[in-house]
């Protein structure tokens, strides 16, 4: 909808609200001269000769007196109309001109403000529906790259450039004003860059594909801290309003065609990994990533026949323990606080699996694997 069709329905709408207000007749006229709203619904369609001569001439101001060269004028002042500096159309108030004049400069910067909001707010919504889509479109794989391609172009979005998707899951469901208001306290921190692509998805999630400017000699030392760092606002904002999320980052690419993958990457970790750490990042549980892409048939296979031959409470300490040992990799410290247990009790139970097995995972990586994929297996079954 452009300006001028949209400015005949707000032209109404002004009317409408102001007829409560005053007794004072308005008019309000579009850029031919045609009258699109009046207090006076007969005169709506007319031509109103004045208003026209006014724009075309480009004069701000003019008090009327009726005469019978001007024809559709009635005693008063009109005033031109103005968006972004385009002359839409000119207001129009009757009375003697010296008694109306006040009024008439307070409705004139009413209309023009009520129309720059519901103009701006209609961009706003139609950029906002927009980045949606094209979120919608970058995270499935079935869409033709032509069409993402073409998206980006009108939305001003580069390719080439390197982002990382972020989930920020919430663990309880939220208003959609609640997950904007999120997303706002991180667009508005300072650190979110015009090349960023964010939106919330399907009222439920806050997905941003954050982009960065690659130092390839730091880019590991640096890019969690400069993630944790940009939603550092969001994260304060939310302890403060007792609002519980998580936030999943997955693989970075640089090229629009490949993001699903990269959004892929962190919906399994939203789904998959559970952990009480309020940041999860996805090349820190590349083997959970890929145990889980194998066929369980196959682990089935594996471990199935093992089974008959492990104790019930082993396989009890091996799924309660192990997955939290590995998500601390092995800090006694960190591993018993978070199972709420006392240190030396974890180190008891973990004899007890070295023991049975002959095995040490502390020391010897490849028995740390298979304690692993056996604890994936038990898990799953």
């Amino acid at each position: 909808m452009n300006t001028f069709t949209y400015f005949n329905e707000i032209a109404n709408r002004f009317i409408d609200n102001l007829s409560g207000y005053t007794d004072y007749n308005v008019n309000i006229m579009n850029e031919k001269g045609i009258i699109i709203a009046s207090k006076n619904k007969k005169r709506i369609g007319s031509y109103h000769e004045i208003s026209y001569k006014m724009i075309e001439e480009k004069k701000e101001i003019l008090y009327v007196e009726p005469n019978e060269e001007h024809l559709g004028t009635k005693n008063g002042i009109n005033m031109l109309l103005k968006f972004n500096n385009e002359i839409i159309g000119v207001i129009g108030i009757t009375g003697i001109p010296e008694e109306v004049k006040n009024i008439a400069l307070i409705l004139k910067m009413s209309l023009e403000t009520m129309l720059e909001y519901e103009l701006s707010k209609q961009v706003f919504y139609k950029h906002k529906a927009s980045k949606e889509f094209f979120i919608n479109c970058l995270i499935r794989s079935d869409v033709g790259n032509d069409e993402i391609y073409e998206l980006a172009k009108r939305l001003n979005y580069k390719d080439n450039i390197y982002r990382i998707p972020i989930i920020i899951r919430f663990e309880e469901k939220l208003e959609i004003e609640i997950l904007e208001e999120g997303l706002r306290q991180i667009k508005e921190s300072g650190l979110h860059l015009s090349q960023d692509i964010s939106c919330v998805l399907n009222n439920r999630d806050i997905v941003i594909f954050k982009s960065f400017e690659i130092d390839k000699d730091r880019f590991f030392k640096d890019y969690k801290y400069l993630i944790k760092e940009y939603l550092s606002s969001y994260l304060r904002w939310a302890l403060k309003n007792n609002i519980n999320s998580k936030f999943y980052v997955g693989s970075i690419q640089n090229k629009f065609e490949k993001y699903s993958h990269s959004y892929y990457h962190a919906k399994w970790l939203s789904n998959n990994i559970k952990t009480t750490k309020k940041g999860i990042f996805f090349y820190e549980y590349l083997s959970d990533f890929f145990i889980s892409r194998i066929a369980f048939t196959d682990v089935l296979s594996i471990f199935e026949p093992l089974r008959q031959f492990i104790d019930e409470k082993i396989e009890k300490n091996i799924i309660d323990i192990i997955p939290v040992l590995n998500e601390n990799d092995y800090n006694f410290k960190n591993s018993s606080e978070q199972l709420f247990i006392h240190r030396n009790t974890l180190n008891f139970r973990l004899n007890k699996i070295k023991d049975y097995f002959s095995s040490n995972p502390v020391k010897n990586n490849r028995e740390r694997e298979f304690l692993n994929y056996l604890c994936y297996y038990l898990l799953h079954i």
